[in-house]
């Protein structure tokens, strides 16, 4: 599988069932994948953690990927 790098995007989400968030994500578009065309990649948190998240349902883009990777933080932290 190789990755190509594409400009990174200015995101700012705001949502009523997660806190805002705002940051640059890199996208990358991948090449011989089996199902994923593209992955989303930015940094979150102290420390910092490096979040990663396919392009596969409900994620079509990269405000999208923000959303579904900030709820995932957020379960996270509530099951410690």
């Amino acid at each position: 599988m190789t990755l190509i790098y594409h400009s990174p995007q200015r995101i700012a989400t705001l949502s009523a069932t997660s806190p805002a968030w705002r940051g640059n994500v890199e996208v990358f578009e991948l090449t011989d994948h089996p199902t994923a065309k593209r992955c989303y990649g930015w940094t979150y948190g102290e420390p910092e953690e490096f979040i990663t998240v396919l392009e596969l349902p409900p994620v079509t883009d990269a405000p999208s990927a923000v959303k579904v990777g900030v709820s995932y933080q957020i379960k996270k932290a509530r099951k410690k």
